[in-house]
């Protein structure tokens, strides 16, 4: 059972997920549906950062197209490299005044087309609606739980497996409610996101193999940015801290890295950016 004694064996990071499968018709992706049992806990009173984020990321599960899932339904694959999947995002805020196991639907950016805020889904696909938060910057030691349903039957599909970065058989007979809304959905409560943050990123070189340029311009003083690093989960692999920062270039180090793609996020008071980001060797 998920506990804030096993968040912290997991470095303070927790994620969920669920699959989505389209019919022969495809869709359109625009909101995302969860909820929060202990938001109120969690919360961190003037936050500097992140401390507060919940990241919602959709991913397409064969971006290749070559009509094998990504990852398999056996539990033998691995999340690692689910970046290269990544198609849409949203980054929710915990207010702290949520109710408790009430639904927050956000509305979910289109990672190709930023702004958009509907992706397309392909006919007859796999795709994967994924809740995680990273709870280092927090430093409450308390782990969010999200809200859950009675247990359901899911065809042996890998629906809700994503817990603490490997597959989760169930939680305690609940499975956590991640819902994938298509458009003509109309979240009975609007919620507000992050938003996307205006900053220059140039990527050199990408792909990279030992070290990765990154060259930011805020075009504006901006008193506090973190900039990390994350794998396909979104766990931060590394991560800098910006004190009155305008513009200037960073440096990552990669080479001990496994080849794959990564993200990497740009977040301040103002919003949060994310680019992909591929390692070679």
């Amino acid at each position: 059972m998920a506990n804030d004694a096993s968040f912290a064996d997991a470095d303070f990071f927790v994620q969920s997920g669920a699959l989505c499968l389209t019919n022969e018709a495809g869709g359109i992706a625009t909101h995302a549906t969860f909820g929060l049992a202990n938001a109120d806990a969690i919360y961190i009173d003037n936050p500097l950062g992140a401390e507060n984020d919940i990241n919602v990321y959709l991913y397409d599960m064969d971006a290749d197209d070559d009509g094998t899932w990504d990852v398999s339904n056996d539990g033998t694959g691995t999340f690692d490299d689910l970046a290269s999947g990544f198609v849409g995002y949203a980054v929710y805020q915990v207010n702290g005044q949520e109710g408790v196991d009430s639904l927050i639907s956000v509305a979910l950016d289109d990672f190709n087309n930023p702004g958009t805020f509907e992706i397309a889904l392909k006919p007859n696909h796999p795709y994967f609606i994924s809740l995680s938060y990273d709870g280092v910057e927090a430093g409450t030691g308390i782990m969010p739980r999200f809200s859950n349903t009675l247990d359901e039957f899911y065809l042996n599909f890998p629906s809700t497996m994503l817990h603490l970065g490997d597959y989760f058989s169930g939680w305690g007979g609940a499975i956590v409610i991640q819902r994938l809304q298509l458009k003509g959905f109309d979240p009975s409560v609007k919620t507000k996101t992050v938003p996307n943050l205006n900053v220059d990123v140039q990527l050199t070189p990408n792909p990279a193999s030992d070290i990765l340029r990154v060259n930011l311009d805020f075009g504006q003083m901006t008193s506090k940015a973190t900039v990390s690093l994350m794998n396909g989960l979104g766990r931060v692999m590394n991560s800098q801290l910006l004190n009155n920062f305008q513009s200037g270039q960073l440096t990552f180090q990669v080479n001990d890295l496994p080849s794959g793609t990564y993200l990497l996020s740009i977040r301040t008071a103002d919003g949060v950016a994310i680019r992909k980001v591929s390692v070679v060797r």
